[in-house]
């Protein structure tokens, strides 16, 4: 049985590194440089030498024709010498020493061919001024009148001048003779084939000539940026490990600070010590469920350090009041959440702790405060510490009222589910187990890992079973290992 094979993955840019993306980069602006290099060189040296090809071509054959071929174009000659001859005067070929007085048809033939053959011509027709083939290397076409297309050149020629095309490393001229250079009357039409192969190979050498030098010059050049690169590179390496190095110092030294001040806020309340960092604890753990990116979980741990930082301007009397607050005490507590907000606006880096602070009093269904908000319009940083504060102020001891169990608390929040606390976050707290949870909240380190945990909830399981406990269970277990 034939099994499909596995698909690979397209490789695209972003799974390059830099160093590759560079050189990928690097290579294809240098090989399109010198491509475009070439087929520029290329261009301009084809249009120079057909231009100037056409140009020796015409100063050439009609040099010719005015000194040598003086009446090839008087077609009417044909009808008063002897048939297959033409007059052409006293004159001598310069060439042969033939008398060009009568010449037939075969010597005509011969003798335009030897001075043209000289530029490579291979096809050449020449037209009287009314249009009727004087000599053509075709000799059939001798006396005959010029066909349509030709006749439309000869009507451009005769208004504009010279025309040439090229294809097939052959190129087409069309020339009006004039009769010479102080009388400009136009005494006939010369159609031209030149071949330009032995031309164009010359060109294809200096083509290949000027690839060789681009490629060289483009290695050369690749080489030094490559050199460059990887200096500038290696730099900026050093550089950025130092920074990040200095960064972390920094961040460090925000975080100590941060906890220092959580510190001093709990010590003005020795019944909630310790309240800040547990709730951090839980609230860090919560977002790691809930799966957060390490800056949501940094911004989360931030907010929850400083989330009372606005009793700081709420009065021993109101703070430390054994009893429960009255209305007008209650509104200046509840005021914390606004002052704590104003009091980190300008620090940049605690943007997203901010919300954390502000709105973690919300409640779900829209009856919290300071604002108001509802479902989603709670930011969900404050949503997580939420739970995790109210957890910890019901299962913690206050001058109003007697700590409470896990148990009850749960039960409290599965209750609050969808009114005070966001059902997501509800789940995501179930999913954690009760042990883990109560050894987070009675650890005293506030950088205590997941190894850590696991140990210490290892090792209160068992020694659970081995007081073999009867009627154990999940949420039981964790008031005895109290």
């Amino acid at each position: 049985m034939m099994h499909p094979q596995p698909v690979q993955p397209n490789l695209v840019w972003r799974d390059f590194n830099p160093y590759k993306r560079f050189l990928l980069g690097l290579s294809l602006c240098i090989g399109v440089s010198v491509l475009m290099i070439v087929l520029v060189v290329n261009t301009l040296i084809g249009r120079f030498l057909i231009s100037s090809t056409a140009q020796v071509t015409e100063d050439a054959v009609v040099r010719h024709v005015r000194l040598i071929l003086p009446n090839i174009f008087d077609a009417s000659l044909a009808a008063v010498n002897a048939p297959g001859t033409h007059d052409m005067g006293n004159m001598l070929d310069p060439y042969t020493g033939q008398s060009m007085k009568a010449m037939n048809e075969d010597s005509m033939n011969l003798t335009v061919r030897l001075h043209l053959n000289l530029y490579n011509i291979t096809d050449a027709t020449f037209f009287a001024p009314n249009g009727k083939i004087a000599f053509a290397y075709k000799r059939e076409r001798i006396g005959h009148g010029a066909s349509a297309f030709e006749k439309i050149q000869l009507s451009e020629l005769a208004q504009s001048g010279p025309s040439l095309s090229a294809a097939n490393q052959k190129i087409q001229v069309w020339l009006p003779v004039r009769k010479s250079q102080t009388d400009q009357s136009v005494i006939g039409f010369v159609s031209l084939e030149r071949d330009m192969r032995a031309e164009w190979t010359q060109v294809r050498q200096i083509e290949w000539s000027v690839a060789g030098v681009g490629f060289i010059a483009a290695l050369v050049l690749f080489f030094v940026l490559k050199r460059v690169f990887i200096s500038s590179t290696t730099e900026i390496a050093s550089k950025n490990t130092a920074l990040t190095g200095l960064t972390q110092e920094l961040e460090a030294s925000y975080n100590s600070l941060l906890r220092a001040l959580s510190s001093a806020m709990d010590s003005r309340d020795h019944e909630t010590a310790d309240h800040t960092n547990r709730v951090t604890r839980y609230a860090v753990r919560l977002g790691q469920e809930m799966k957060l990116s390490q800056e949501q979980l940094l911004d989360l741990e931030r907010g929850a350090l400083l989330h009372d930082i606005g009793k700081i301007g709420v009065p021993d009397g109101i703070l430390l009041k054994p009893g429960r607050l009255d209305a007008g005490e209650m509104r200046l507590m509840r005021a914390h959440v606004e002052h704590g907000d104003a009091m980190l606006r300008e620090i940049s880096f605690l943007g997203a702790a901010r919300f954390v602070v502000r709105h973690h009093h919300e409640r779900f269904d829209g009856r919290g405060y300071p604002a108001s908000l509802a479902g989603n319009e709670i930011p969900l940083l404050a949503r997580i510490f939420s739970l995790c504060d109210t957890y910890d102020a019901i299962t913690s001891q206050r001058p109003y009222k007697k700590a409470r169990s896990d148990f009850e608390a749960r039960d409290i929040i599965h209750r609050e589910s969808g009114q005070q606390f966001d059902p997501e976050v509800v789940q995501a707290f179930d999913r954690i187990a009760a042990l883990e949870w109560q050894i987070i909240g009675q650890t005293s380190d506030l950088d205590m890992g997941q190894t850590e945990i696991y140990q210490s909830i290892h090792s209160k399981q068992s020694a659970l079973a081995r007081a073999k406990t009867p009627g154990f269970q999940k949420n039981s277990l964790l008031v005895e290992a109290q």
